[in-house]
């Protein structure tokens, strides 16, 4: 069912204050740990340890997210790019995924608070709440595999794979995703080779796009380098990206986005991207492209809920609304409506939680969304936020939005872009 309550939220972070949120955790944490050591040490130690404590807890009041296609001055509250030392080169890529999650950025990262039998999507992939990505055991070179050959294809079909095949084998990863892809989209395809598909291309999109590596030939990613007075908004709004900053951040795997250099070259992803969230597998897949028009959607001829000149990116699970309270329509990311660490009412029982309440049903991200067409406007107060419950995923227990575990709805936060991003939910 629509949540009113759900269109106006009180009080909002920006995705660009991710400084002073870190800050504000991490007082908690240390706060924390002072009084642990009063436990262990008492007297002096107790001294010690408040001695080098962080400032104290701040206010957890939230700012309105800036809306990407208007951009507020970023370079006022983000530090600029600076020279690099003499005799040095520019920071290179680390290899910890973890450090660039927005769950890097606070302590109240939540796990499962008991073991829960993982909920599984129609076509058989488990959808773990740990692991975020909807996949399928990977195939690192599917040519070598065999298991291409064993797809139920038409011939024109067919011939689209083993070109996928030769053109990965030859390094020409934009181009094989761009064969399998209109193989995917096919009508023809059945649907019982789309997993497999989905899987492979995945698994090249995590080079293509999630890596710091910018492949030949490939029309969502380019190469920046950085030049005095950059920071990583200053960025997104210069070169007019819809993603959020820290999208930049996760790709070049920045252990500190704030800490750019002069020179340093990284890795950017154009966008748009668009989400089609199928009630029947629970899943949600996000694809790159040009937004379609109100009057043209729906009228596709392609299949999995996709729009002429879309290109598949990957898959999440989801979790959709109890008694079927998820509508099938098609939505907009509505503007201003992206939140960090969101406050929340029930709007069943009034009971409001706080943005830092462990309590808060919707997590730490909250994407709110309009009507696109006439049909989808009456469908008022969804949106698609995080989840304190991972045994839900995969199953209808929301009040009609759409959950992602929370790992899955920091990427699809950075992806999703206010007034750009179609959602389209399907049967």
């Amino acid at each position: 069912m629509a949540l009113a309550s759900q269109m106006s939220r009180g009080q909002r972070v920006p995705s660009s204050s991710v400084a002073a949120y870190r800050s504000k955790r991490r007082a908690r944490m240390l706060k924390g740990a002072g009084i642990a050591a009063l436990v262990v040490l008492c007297g002096t130690g107790l001294l010690y340890i408040l001695h080098g404590r962080d400032s104290g807890p701040r206010s957890a009041n939230a700012q309105p997210v800036n809306d990407p296609l208007k951009p507020a001055d970023a370079a006022a509250g983000a530090p600029a790019a600076s020279p690099a030392p003499a005799n040095s080169k520019p920071p290179e890529a680390r290899p910890e995924p973890a450090l660039i999650s927005m769950n890097s950025m606070r302590d109240g990262a939540r796990a499962p608070t008991s073991a829960q039998s993982q909920p599984r999507t129609d076509n058989g992939l488990t959808a773990s709440p740990g692991s975020g990505v909807v996949r399928d055991p990977l195939v690192t070179n599917p040519a070598a595999s065999g298991a291409p050959d064993r797809m139920d294809l038409p011939e024109d079909l067919a011939s689209l794979v083993s070109s996928a095949e030769r053109a990965q084998r030859e390094g020409k990863l934009a181009d094989a995703r761009a064969s399998l892809n209109r193989v995917l989209l096919d009508r023809r395809t059945p649907e019982s080779e789309r997993g497999a598909l989905r899987r492979w291309i995945s698994d090249l999109n995590e080079t293509l796009l999630f890596s710091p590596t910018v492949v030949a030939g490939d029309p969502f990613a380019q190469s920046y380098t950085v030049v005095g007075g950059d920071s990583l908004p200053v960025i997104n709004r210069k070169l007019g990206l819809t993603t959020e900053f820290l999208l930049i951040a996760r790709l070049n795997k920045l252990a500190d986005p704030s800490k750019i250099q002069i020179g340093q070259r990284l890795k950017v992803v154009n966008g748009p991207f668009h989400a089609v969230v199928s009630k029947s597998a629970y899943r949600m897949d996000i694809f790159a492209g040009d937004p379609p028009s109100p009057s043209s959607i729906g009228t596709s001829l392609l299949a999995c809920g996709a729009e002429p000149g879309w290109v598949y990116i990957r898959s999440f699970p989801v979790g959709l609304g109890a008694e079927d309270g998820t509508p099938i329509a098609n939505f907009v990311v509505r503007p201003n409506s992206k939140l960090v660490n969101p406050e929340w009412r029930n709007p069943r029982t009034g009971e409001r939680f706080a943005a830092n309440d462990p309590r808060n049903p919707i997590g730490e991200r909250w994407i709110g969304l309009d009507g696109l067409d006439e049909a989808s406007r009456g469908h008022t107060g969804f949106g698609i936020h995080g989840t304190i419950e991972p045994e839900s995923i995969g199953r209808s227990m929301s009040m009609g939005c759409i959950r992602l575990g929370d790992r899955d709805v920091e990427i699809v936060y950075e992806l999703l872009a206010p007034r750009v991003s179609v959602v389209k939910v399907v049967p």
